[in-house]
């Protein structure tokens, strides 16, 4: 994700991703902001299943 809109995935699985399960933006490249949100924080209730990284990495 490259932009900033909250949490919008809630309730759901990643599974056997290759590196992580979510990849969000650090806002260094033209055109993309931070995104700061969690979306493995346990209000939105996302899980992650034999990813080989981290659930959720920024690039």
């Amino acid at each position: 994700m490259s932009r900033e809109i909250g949490s919008f995935i809630k309730n759901s699985r990643f599974e056997r991703g290759y590196g992580c399960g979510i990849t969000v933006s650090k806002g260094t490249r033209p055109g993309t902001v931070a995104v700061t949100t969690n979306f493995f924080d346990p209000a939105n209730q996302n899980t992650v299943d034999a990813a080989t990284g981290a659930p959720q990495c920024k690039y």
